[in-house]
């Protein structure tokens, strides 16, 4: 038998994970295999009266949810060894955010998109845009399977732009409720407002701000500060 995690549960990315494979007679006494998805792995073995155990230690992180663990006893008595196996289900954070603008060049007068993706979460990502502290309200938000079993999570925000949003700052947050840990990232507006000379139409930078990244782990209340 295998103690240390109950099956059907989730623990967190980050968990110091200890198994203990435990075999009560035989003769000889089992040898003690462990295996992670199908690849043997080191575990630390002692006897006891007539039990042998083995003990395997893992950190867990996100590429072990859905890992298949398994002990196999075996002895010069078996032709098959015993096994048992178990499934990991891991709690994991994204790791990062990507910003972008459709159309890259957002214009005054005109229609443009911010898009922000999580990198995979599990459970997904709730993903929001925040201004000025406040979360921004109408955003259409999705996701689709990333990986290690996880979530792709993005949320889009549609702006009509004016010249007066030049230099607004967007934040984007990434957050896995279930861990309470969060990951953001921030976008200045960067309008080209248009102008006449003479017949001509063109389009300027009030001044260039640019892309300016704020990436940080953080819980969410760090976001309202």
């Amino acid at each position: 038998m295998i103690t240390g995690y109950e099956e059907g549960t989730t623990i967190d990315a980050g968990t110091l994970l200890k198994l203990t494979c435990t075999a009560t007679s035989g003769n000889p006494l089992a040898t003690l295999s462990w295996y992670k998805n199908d690849r043997k792995v080191q575990g630390s073995t002692r006897t006891r009266d007539h039990a042998v155990s083995s003990e395997l230690t893992i950190l867990v992180n996100a590429s072990d949810n859905n890992a298949r663990i398994r002990c196999e006893a075996a002895n010069s008595a078996t032709e098959i060894p015993l096994l048992k196996m178990l499934v990991l289900k891991v709690n994991f954070p994204p790791e990062k955010v990507k910003i972008s603008r459709e159309p890259q060049n957002l214009h005054a007068g005109q229609e443009g998109r911010i898009i922000c993706e999580s990198s995979s979460s599990n459970p997904a990502a709730e993903m929001s845009w925040w201004k000025d502290g406040i979360p921004v309200q109408g955003t259409k938000n999705g996701t689709k399977p990333g990986l290690h079993g996880g979530f792709l999570s993005f949320v889009e925000l549609t702006l009509d732009v004016t010249e007066k949003m030049n230099e607004e700052v967007y934040t984007c947050q990434a957050r896995n409720n279930q861990m309470d840990r969060s990951i953001h990232d921030a976008t200045t507006l960067d309008v080209l407002c248009e102008y006449y000379t003479g017949e001509s139409r063109v389009y300027q930078r009030r001044k260039s701000a640019g892309h300016r990244h704020r990436s940080a782990a953080t819980r969410e209340k760090e976001i309202s500060e």
